[in-house]
């Protein structure tokens, strides 16, 4: 703060002035009747005329917070349980959070026969339904093309669009494997 004289003949001593709010109102008061000597000017409170300085302009590097959206997350080993179809088999993982469905993946997968027919020497995905990326989404996978086609089943922004998610993925495995297991689905479906 800073006093700036007006344009008036008489102007207080310097010994009267104090920093002190107190001393400027018992000032002020003082001169009350008799005239007008001094205003006090903040430059805090006044704005400067003109373009703004470089210190003066909104930091446009800063980004706003992303949003706080619940994401699936892996705490501890998965819980779940092989479904065998005969000619191929799903395999479910869970991961829970108490009663919470926290993330989880569907895989449909065919055997890899050996020599012998017997037993098979592995098992091969051909369909996984997972939640990366906050979306529950299918990937279709190839054996002869290592390139990865997926479609997008739900986004995911809370734990009951996973649930929800969780549900679309089983009637997309179980029901639609067998077609799974046939020819590839049109690109245009799957994108």
């Amino acid at each position: 703060m800073s006093f700036v004289p007006l344009a008036f003949p008489f102007f207080p001593p310097r010994r009267y002035l104090s920093k002190s709010l107190g001393a400027l109102l018992d000032i002020a008061g003082w001169f009350a009747g008799t005239c007008l000597t001094a205003c006090v000017v903040s430059t805090y409170v006044t704005k400067a005329r003109g373009r703004p300085r470089k210190g003066e302009l909104a930091d446009m590097t800063i980004h706003p917070p992303a949003d706080n959206l619940w994401k699936p997350y892996r705490d501890g080993p998965p819980t779940g349980h092989t479904a065998d179809l005969g000619d191929c088999r799903i395999e479910h993982r869970l991961w829970h959070d108490g009663q919470l469905l926290t993330d989880f993946a569907l895989v449909l997968q065919v055997p890899v026969w050996g020599a012998d027919l017997v037993e098979p020497e592995g098992w091969e995905d051909i369909v996984r339904v997972d939640c990366c990326y906050q979306e529950v989404h299918a990937h279709r996978l190839y054996a002869k093309n290592p390139d990865d086609v997926y479609k997008v089943l739900k986004p995911i922004r809370t734990p009951e669009d996973l649930r929800e998610g969780a549900e679309l993925a089983e009637a997309l495995i179980y029901g639609d494997w067998e077609e799974h297991l046939g020819m590839p689905v049109p690109a245009a479906e799957w994108s």
